[in-house]
Parts: structure tokens; C-alpha cells; sequence
């Protein structure tokens, strides 16, 4: 099967949907599909498996010229069967254009701020008119979406309208055989940490969407209740900025781990820390406000931490299915103390939530869902058929 992916945010940039992207790309290809990612022209060289062809820009050309016109050099080559496009915008409204002059079938993937909104924060593309309008027409020309929750289905269902295109739960993944092989005791050991010492820890970036802030008031009630026998990691990107607002709580802010690469070159996620840190730990909180699947979550999941998360999460539908872990309201620190007080005090709890955990790692190995992904492009490519 020939696929082309289009993306507009790809290594080596590290982010979210980046980092989901090459995944997803690598997981096709050990599946046998024919891919070719088009990303933009920084990326020329990386040394992946799978094909990459460089959006070239040329001056005076805007970017959705560049990109059809790179996209039809291909079709002409390979008449490629499928076209995928990463975020509804840019990626997505470039792509939809391009698939409705040459009728090839066409899948968008939303990963969060491209289809979900956030008024306080001002938070999300569809805030602003131009944007939504393209996002729309995007949606009214797809064959097929992909969503991460509920929310993000009823969302994409609304902005579609009337058109019906095939949805399909298509979630961020992690890759499960990078937590296997390690010792938890000897870890927590190394991170000298008591034999019944909780830890909670929470992997993100420091971004107002993310609740950092609701998290660190969280553990100021937390510690008001508990004083001792537990600790909270804070990790991610520009963790640093909010030592002045460490509450008077057991709170270590571990900061960015830096990337580590393949002997390839290419960068290796989740980083050897990060899956350490996860694997000592004792429950994830995932305190975001709104966005897609988090790939942080999905990597807690593989290390079996149960998952304390907000009801606008895009993973809180996973986590509520499969029992691994609490739900609670976004932007609610007492709510979220609440729960991290009982995730303390109900150890039996937690090890019932752990098992869950790691089943629900099983369908979000990176493998597992590049054959989810393959099942929708078949269907596309059968119907294709059928119509001729």
C-alpha cells in the first residue's frame, strides 16, 4: 500500500505531534506500508527507514503551493493510494485541497489544539475565524478522521456536518518495549527513595494548558493533609522557571531531561530517565486542561502508574474504560489533592489500577496502532474500488 503523510511538524523539532509522527511513520513502515512523509525542508537528511521528501520552499511561493506542488510530483511518479495528513491546520487544509483535485482518499488526524478549544486560556485554532473556517473545509473533504476522545470525535463530528466521513479511534501510543528489563526496587534505590514512600510524578511541558499550576496547588493541600511519606516529580521542558513557586510541599522539579538519539541519530522517546523515573514512581497526574492524547500518558500507562487525570484530558476516556486510574475536573486542585490522597492511602487500590494500567499499555504499543492505522487505509482503498 502506497501512503503519502503530510506534516508540518516534524523532527527534528521534539514536541508531541512531532514525536507521534515519526512513531507512527516508523510503526507503518515495520508494517510493510509504502510511506513517504513530506515535512518540511530541515529534515532532508534524517536517518529513518522510512521515506522522507522535503517540502521545498521557494521564495514568493506560499506554503500551500509548495506543498501541492510536492505532492503532485509524487502523484504523478506513484499514484500513491492514500493521503494522511498530521493536524487539521496547516497540514490538513493544504492536504484537503490537494486530495479534492486528484480524488485520492483522504485522513486527517487531529492532535488537540487544532480541534479542541479552551476560552479561559484562549486556547485553540478554531478561536480565531480564519483558521476555523479552513479546519472546516478540511473536515467537509476527508474520507476518514482520527480522534483521541470523546470530546475530540463530537468536536470533528460538528465541524463536519453534513459531511460523514469514517471516524476512527486513533490515539497516541509509546513504544512498551522500552520500559522492559528494569529492576523497580533497584531504581527507587538509586533515587533514594523509602520502601513506602509514594511518588507521584507528571511529565510535561511548563504551559499554562498543562496545569502545572493546579498541580502545584494540589500538592500544597496534599501536604497540608499528609505532611510526610510521599514526593512529587514535576518534569518537562522549562520546569526551572517555577522554583519561586514551589509550595511548602515534598516537591522536586526534575526539569527537562535532555534528547537521547539512536546510534542512527534518530532521537529515542521516551529518554532512559524519563522511563526510569516513570518505572520508580507510584501514580502519574496528568492535569492538563484540554488537549489531545497525551504521549506522557500512554508512556505512564507502559510503566504500569495508575493516572490521575482531568475529565478535559485527552486520554481520560482511555483511563475511565480500562479502570487505571481517577478522573477528576480540570482546573480543581482540591479535587485533584482528593485524589491524590486517596491514591496514598488505598495501596490495594493502586495495584488493582496498576494491572489495569499496563493493559491499556497494550493497545497503545506504537505497533498495535500502526495496524489500526493500515485497517483504515484498506477500507479507503476498498472503497475506492468499489466506485470504479
Amino acid at each position: 500500500m502506497r501512503v503519502v503523510m503530510l506534516t508540518y511538524h516534524f523532527l527534528p523539532r521534539i514536541g508531541g505531534v512531532e514525536l507521534a509522527t515519526h512513531s507512527l511513520a516508523l510503526a507503518l513502515w515495520k508494517a510493510g506500508v509504502e510511506l513517504t512523509v513530506v515535512a518540511p525542508q530541515r529534515t532532508p537528511r534524517l536517518p529513518v527507514p522510512y521515506r522522507i521528501v522535503p517540502l521545498q520552499r521557494v521564495r514568493g511561493l506560499p506554503r500551500w503551493a509548495a506543498a501541492w506542488w510536492t505532492l503532485w510530483k509524487l502523484w504523478r511518479r506513484e499514484h500513491f493510494q492514500v493521503l494522511h495528513a498530521q493536524m487539521l491546520y496547516p497540514a490538513g487544509a493544504d492536504a484537503a485541497a490537494f486530495a479534492r483535485w486528484v480524488g485520492v482518499p483522504l485522513v486527517l488526524s487531529a492532535h488537540g489544539a487544532d480541534i479542541l478549544t479552551y476560552e479561559p486560556l484562549r486556547y485553540g485554532l478554531r478561536l480565531e475565524r480564519r483558521y476555523a473556517r479552513q479546519i472546516a473545509r478540511a473536515l467537509r473533504s476527508a474520507a476518514a478522521l482520527t480522534y483521541h476522545s470523546v470530546e475530540m470525535a463530537r468536536e470533528l463530528a460538528r465541524e463536519a456536518a453534513p459531511h460523514t466521513p469514517m471516524f476512527s479511534f486513533l490515539p497516541n501510543g509509546t513504544w512498551t518495549e522500552r520500559f522492559r528489563g528494569y529492576d523497580r526496587k533497584r531504581l527507587r534505590r538509586d533515587y533514594g527513595l523509602e520502601p513506602g514512600e509514594i511518588v507521584f510524578i507528571t511529565v510535561a511541558r511548563n504551559s499554562p494548558i498543562k496545569g502545572i499550576d493546579i498541580l502545584l496547588q494540589a500538592a500544597r493541600r496534599l501536604a497540608e493533609r499528609i505532611p510526610q511519606g510521599w514526593r512529587l516529580w514535576v518534569m518537562g521542558h522549562g520546569m526551572e522557571r517555577l522554583h519561586t513557586e514551589l509550595p511548602d510541599a515534598p516537591v522536586e522539579l526534575i526539569g527537562e531531561i535532555p534528547v537521547e538519539y539512536t546510534a542512527e541519530g534518530i532521537s529515542l522517546h521516551p529518554p532512559a530517565e524519563i522511563v526510569r523515573r516513570l518505572l520508580a514512581a507510584d501514580a502519574f497526574v496528568a492535569p492538563a486542561l484540554s488537549g489531545g492524547f497525551e504521549l506522557a500518558c500512554a508512556e505512564a500507562a507502559a510503566a504500569g502508574l495508575p493516572i490521575i487525570i482531568t475529565s478535559t484530558n485527552g486520554a481520560s476516556d482511555m483511563v475511565r474504560l480500562y479502570g487505571a486510574g481517577v478522573v477528576v475536573p480540570p482546573a480543581d486542585p482540591e479535587a485533584l489533592a482528593r485524589a491524590m490522597a486517596q491514591m496514598y492511602e488505598h495501596p490495594e487500590r493502586r495495584l488493582q489500577q496498576r494491572r489495569c494500567a499496563l493493559k491499556m499499555a497494550q493497545v497503545l504499543d506504537w505497533d498495535v496502532l500502526a495496524r489500526r492505522c493500515c485497517r483504515i487505509y484498506q477500507r479507503l482503498v476498498e472503497r475506492v474500488w468499489r466506485q470504479r
